[in-house]
């Protein structure tokens, strides 16, 4: 009897422990910042965005050391210079003063966001989650203590050229994302991010290969080909000074569709689960305008409570007047034609809206306002009442 009821503890308790390493975030207390700090991925995160690392930590040396990467550290860091005179400050003041902060604990949801944390995190600096999805490879990072000189060099043009035109035009194209995030020992969109993490400030605790089972639960390890195993992505936990809890950013590749926001599919099961979303679209190539994504997004909008988007987004008629407020910045001039994207119609209660409010220029560039020409941007902020 005493060996039965021992076993039965035993079973009890692994399967408490396993069903805990697969439930979200969202679902347990917060992490608490550990006390005791491993510093590689800080130490990457570092070395990808260009910074300074401790003169003590040799183990580095091989790769900081080189002409090629002092000359990659000023580019960046000039491209951020730039940056933060010519955009992250004329966001910034627009975000304080016209976008009402009233739920900084949502989660910030950002589809076809591709590596553009930049403007999620501008929009949602409070937030401890972040959920990013694109159709790009989540990335991979060879171990920093045993890449060579020669290995980690090959990967500079291509991290620098995404840096460039993220920070410089706060655009980039899909053709040209998935071009410059293939390398061999240092791909995907993660890099990119940490660079812009630390860039930031954070303090990056973890870089995990993730995926979703059948469920739509997240489970450690990359996805591969392995039936079962949905949805590749990456975990990344980091904090920063003030933090009392860590702060999580997930993004996963997963080619949305009409039934993504059913219990049909793991990432319809995975959002389901999830509380309540800041939305961001931008750039979003007029899909969600299409009536077969509108399944999915009537399933998000039920959880959201802010949206931050371009034209390109949620079409203003998704969202009643007696449920959401709407007020818009910039110019609207209607859908841009882009190649391989749906010829959906002009937009008249946007429009509307635009001659009511009548709203000054948008200071900085935004969305497909890039590719219209100078201050032919466009900022649409909904919110629910």
């Amino acid at each position: 009897m005493q060996i039965g009821f021992l076993r039965r503890i035993d079973f009890i308790l692994l399967s408490f422990l396993l069903s805990c390493s697969s439930v979200e975030q969202s679902e347990r207390a917060p992490l608490p910042i550990p006390v005791q700090r491993d510093s590689y991925w800080d130490d990457v995160a570092k070395i990808l965005a260009g910074l300074e690392i401790e003169s003590e930590k040799k183990s580095y040396i091989h790769l900081t050391d080189s002409s090629n990467y002092k000359a990659y550290s000023r580019r960046i860091d000039s491209y951020w210079k730039k940056a933060e005179t010519n955009y992250f400050k004329e966001i910034r003041q627009f975000r304080d003063e016209n976008i009402n902060n009233l739920t900084p604990t949502n989660t910030a949801l950002y589809p076809l966001s591709g590596a553009d944390f930049i403007n999620l995190y501008h929009f949602n600096s409070d937030s401890p989650r972040f959920i990013m999805i694109g159709l790009q490879d989540p990335g991979k990072i060879a171990d920093f203590h045993s890449l060579k000189s020669d290995e980690f060099k090959t990967a500079f043009r291509n991290l620098e050229s995404l840096v460039y035109e993220l920070t410089y035009l706060n655009y980039y194209t899909s053709k040209r994302l998935d071009r410059d995030s293939k390398n061999r020992f240092i791909s995907g969109v993660g890099p990119v991010i940490l660079i812009f993490l630390k860039r930031f400030g954070f303090y990056i605790s973890e870089f995990t290969e993730i995926h979703m089972d059948s469920e739509g639960m997240i489970q450690s390890g990359s996805a591969g080909n392995t039936p079962g195993k949905n949805h590749p992505g990456i975990r990344i936990r980091f904090y920063r000074e003030g933090d009392q809890f860590l702060r999580e950013l997930f993004f996963f590749k997963i080619f949305l569709n009409y039934e993504s926001g059913t219990q049909l599919t793991p990432e319809g099961k995975f959002f389901s689960r999830q509380n309540r979303f800041n939305l961001m679209f931008k750039s979003a190539e007029y899909i969600m305008q299409m009536e077969e994504y509108r399944p999915f997004l009537n399933t998000i909008l039920e959880k959201t409570d802010r949206v931050i988007e371009d034209e390109s987004g949620a079409p203003i008629k998704a969202f009643r007047r007696d449920q959401w407020d709407i007020k818009v910045f910039g110019k609207y001039i209607g859908r841009i034609p882009l190649k391989n994207t749906p010829d959906v119609p002009f937009q008249d209660e946007l429009k509307e809206l635009f001659e009511t409010q009548k709203p000054p220029k948008l200071g900085f560039p935004f969305g497909y306002g890039v590719l219209k020409g100078k201050e032919k941007s466009n900022l649409i902020y909904i919110h629910r009442k």
